[in-house]
């Protein structure tokens, strides 16, 4: 009885090594079911800026394009791709083919023409003198559909800052390819920037985050994290206990940082006096100097006195905290005409 548990159990044992080790053979293959190893006639290196126009370059039916996208992508959405193609093949019918590769394995040259990657997308150039392909690089990216583009749905990884980009023929049209190995076709490349940009706020002075908070167009933002705003008029509101409320109004542009000052004004009571040249002021009962410069006064009332030799004019004023307060004195003078 012993034996044929032992057995049994051995007979198990083996079963569960055989099915561990066929996991990790289909495991290993899958690894690698998406990499293609492929040749193309040429390797054209495209490079594109963030705010640049559209980038036209010169390509064969079997080359790739190298696109090397801007260092600071904080706006590019996606690429838009665009084809024309020439008479001889505008009427053939799934002739030309793209694709868009991930995780490109060796490093793109224009000496090289081998490589291996992982084709993400790939579609056949509709019939037609053009055609624009949209390749999406942010889930940020939206564009109606049209007869005239295509988009693909895959996102390529950025991580090397590049996207390949092939052309080829069918392969059910290669016997075609002498006919048509000269024939070239102009492919612009253009980055696509996400509709909004963003505000920065220049503090002046940097407070905390607990002192005050933040409203744009009544919405309140945190500034833990970039806010992104649409292009056009914004509005925004500072609330605080520690400082002055502050309403503005800025504009933002698409794709760009716009850098709004704030400067940030405690809420005691200011008094600004203006007053000729040749007065003198006392503020409760203390002269202060002729400067017309704005200065902090203390929660409370005082006395402005003014004198401009034997005149005295004498005001009062009950101050609060948050409050600006100006004090002008005008001299003035009547004319009155007799008959």
């Amino acid at each position: 009885m012993q034996t044929s548990c032992n057995s049994d159990f051995l007979e198990m044992n083996n079963f569960f090594t055989r099915l561990s080790t066929l996991l990790i053979f289909s495991l290993t293959v899958g690894s690698h079911a998406f990499c293609e190893s492929f040749k193309v006639k040429k390797l054209i290196p495209v490079s594109v800026e963030e705010l640049q126009a559209p980038v036209s370059v010169s390509s064969g039916l079997n080359d790739a394009l190298c696109i090397t996208l801007p260092e600071d992508k904080t706006f590019v959405t996606a690429l838009k791709i665009n084809i024309k193609i020439p008479e001889e093949i505008a009427s053939k019918k799934d002739f030309l083919l793209y694709s868009v590769f991930d995780s490109i394995r060796q490093t793109p040259t224009e000496r090289r023409t081998d490589y291996s990657g992982e084709k993400i997308s790939e579609g056949a150039v509709p019939q037609g003198f053009t055609h624009t392909i949209y390749i999406p690089l942010s889930k940020e990216f939206s564009i109606k559909e049209s007869p005239y583009a295509s988009t693909i749905e895959a996102i390529p990884s950025t991580g090397k800052n590049f996207v390949f980009f092939r052309l080829r023929q069918s392969d059910d049209r290669r016997a075609e390819i002498r006919a048509y190995e000269k024939i070239q076709l102009e492919v612009s490349v253009q980055p696509i920037l996400l509709d909004k940009g963003i505000l920065a706020l220049d503090f002046s002075p940097a407070p905390s985050d607990e002192d005050f908070s933040v409203y744009i167009d009544d919405e309140k933002r945190s500034l833990s994290e970039p806010i992104f705003l649409s292009s056009g008029e914004h509005r925004l509101s500072l609330v605080s206990n520690f400082y002055r409320n502050e309403v503005r109004t800025f504009r933002i542009e698409k794709g760009r940082i716009t850098t709004l000052p704030v400067h940030l004004r405690g809420i005691e009571p200011t008094l600004q006096i203006i007053c000729p040249k040749n007065a003198e002021i006392f503020l409760d009962n203390k002269p202060i100097e002729n400067s017309r410069a704005e200065f902090v006064v203390s929660q409370g009332e005082h006395i402005i006195k003014f004198m401009i030799g034997d005149y005295d004019v004498i005001k009062s004023i009950s101050a609060e905290k948050g409050r600006s307060y100006t004090v002008n004195l005008t001299m003035d003078a009547s004319i009155q005409e007799n008959d």
